[in-house]
């Protein structure tokens, strides 16, 4: 049959009925599906809103907001970076390696305080942003750091917001930030960020929070940052994060050992003025997104909850047309409750042992899935759950009209997968944002004479016996199920996966190694003597990224190179 002949609306509906890599090769079939593809949206909308990967550059906006183009090179840019991610050996594309001292870039130059800082204390947070463009780093004085991939130079230094001895001495500081980024093409990168600090008040220190804006230059690879304002916090926020003129923010509380986790916070930039919330339980971890944010927190009988809290930006897009501010209402905002059934230990976790994947369509039906695992320990129970986004809406416009606080419970599914933590590692397994993956990392102990050539690793098992660092990853979803591992191993949190065992080919644990695939790394990298100090793996870009104790950065593509 010539598909030319097809009318288009019969081509949409077959576009329904395939999965992203059965359509993305549907879309090179010939000219005219290649031509739909480029300028028809609705080739891709409903594919990509049920595919669960990662999308590159999908952003904050909905999916029906993209036009076809972006939609076609992420659509082919997620199966790429998918396919290589689930090959036996996923090949390195290119890789570079970014020295510490990292090198300044022109006209950059080290301020008063930042040049006494050490590699440790630079190195404390740092963020790369989906494309592994950028880097941000914030040190453990509050000094940010920007550092541009392509060329491995640092193109800002501020310390705008640096806590200083007498700051330290009147707080518990904690370094807490977020950037979000607003608008990006091919020259620069505007995005807005929010970070603790204190404040120089009449009434003396106060604890409080930054807003700036950021604009990266991808020419030159230099940034500006210009000061938006402060707002004052009762104390050190534990978490930040922002979307638009909202920003959303996480205050300690010391009354008990749930408390800790601290209260929940929404406030609008412009006017300064808190939005009335529902009912929060102390929150694990937050995830912000365009219309709604989720709150996975504790109840006081230590049930995990995951609350589900729409708001709206139509409010803030009619006050910058009008020029005017409009508050939201006081009635509190609606909340749907999520009850997940997970029977591990919560007394010492912390934000670090909740992890929350979910990507933004604007479709009817959002999905949920978390990865939860008790403080110290790298064995993570998997929990999905979907919630209604029109439900969400419909509450939402209730409160507005009505005044009516809106609060819906729904039953928890059960655990859906749980992952193994390695036997003998020295660094847990780390979720990907998407909590789709796993990534971990092996080490052996150092040996002598490590081989200086820096081509990708050879396939020869002599050069695999001198390895000493090697990179993991694993598709959560081709693992045994929670109920398949459970009468194998027991529901304990402390059982580990020993990888020298031997275990039944069809077992639980077998799965798990099966499932596992050794990443491609240079080999100064694999056979590095150094520790290895953290790492992670960006889905969106298929780019891992090592640090070393050192300092030195290991930037390793696995995508497009």
């Amino acid at each position: 049959m010539n598909l030319n002949l097809l009318p288009e609306a019969l081509v949409f509906e077959i576009c329904n009925y395939l999965d992203i890599f059965t359509l993305v090769a549907f879309s090179d079939v010939d000219t005219s599906l290649r031509s739909l593809a480029t300028t028809r949206s609705s080739f891709w909308i409903y594919t990509l809103s049920h595919c669960n990967l990662v999308l590159p550059c999908i952003g904050d906006k909905r999916l029906h907001e993209h036009d076809a183009r972006e939609l076609h090179l992420a659509a082919h840019r997620a199966v790429f970076i998918e396919r290589n991610l689930t090959s036996d050996s996923p090949a390195l594309r290119s890789w570079s390696r970014i020295e510490w001292p990292y090198p300044l870039a022109d006209g950059v130059h080290e301020t008063e305080y930042s040049s006494e800082e050490t590699c440790s204390e630079v190195t404390t947070t740092y963020l790369v942003d989906d494309m592994a463009d950028w880097m941000i780093f914030v040190s453990s004085n509050n000094i940010l750091r920007i550092v541009f991939v392509r060329t491995g130079r640092v193109g800002l230094i501020w310390d705008g917001a640096r806590f200083t001895p007498e700051y330290r001495e009147r707080y518990d500081v904690v370094i807490k930030w977020a950037i979000r980024y607003a608008y990006m093409d091919n020259v620069k990168i505007v995005a807005s960020m929010v970070m603790n600090c204190c404040l120089e008040t009449e009434n003396g220190i106060r604890a409080g929070i930054r807003r700036i804006e950021l604009v990266m230059n991808l020419q030159d690879g230099t940034a500006s940052v210009e000061v938006l304002g402060d707002y004052e916090t009762p104390t050190i926020s534990s978490y930040l994060n922002l979307i638009g003129d909202l920003v959303v923010m996480v205050i300690p509380r010391s009354s008990s050992l749930t408390d800790r986790f601290g209260d929940v916070y929404m406030l609008k930039w412009s006017t300064r003025a808190l939005v009335t919330l529902p009912h929060m339980y102390p929150s694990l971890r937050i995830g912000l997104y365009k219309e709604y944010f989720i709150n996975v927190g504790l109840t006081p009988t230590r049930q995990i909850v995951a609350q589900v809290v729409p708001f709206s930006t139509d409010d803030l897009s009619l006050a910058e047309a009008s020029n005017a501010t409009m508050p939201f209402p006081d009635s509190p905002l609606p909340v749907f409750n999520y009850p997940i059934p997970y029977n591990g230990p919560t007394k010492f976790s912390t934000s670090r042992s909740c992890r929350i994947g979910h990507m933004y369509t604007g479709r009817q039906i959002g999905s949920v899935r978390l990865g939860i695992r008790p403080s110290r320990r790298g064995n993570y129970s998997i929990f999905d759950f979907t919630f209604d986004f029109y439900d969400l809406r419909m509450a939402l416009q209730k409160m507005r009209l009505y005044g009516t606080a809106v609060k819906q419970e729904f039953e928890g599914e059960p655990e859906l997968f749980r992952t193994l933590e390695e036997s003998n590692l020295r660094h847990r397994p780390v979720p990907t944002s998407s909590v789709r993956r796993l990534v971990w990392c092996r080490q052996t102990a150092p040996e002598t004479n490590a081989s200086t050539d820096t081509s990708p690793i050879p396939s020869s098992p002599d050069h695999k016996g001198r390895q000493r660092f090697r990179l993991l990853t694993l598709r959560i979803d081709d693992l045994a199920s929670a109920s398949r591992i459970f009468p194998e191993v027991g529901t304990s949190f402390r059982a580990h996966l020993d990888i020298e065992e031997e275990h039944p080919p069809e077992s639980a644990c077998a799965v798990q190694i099966k499932a596992s695939k050794e990443l491609q790394l240079p080999t100064e990298l694999a056979e590095s003597t150094t520790d290895v100090y953290v790492f992670l793996l960006l889905e969106s870009s298929g780019t891992a990224v090592v640090q070393l104790r050192s300092g030195e950065l290991w930037v390793l593509r696995y995508g497009k190179a």
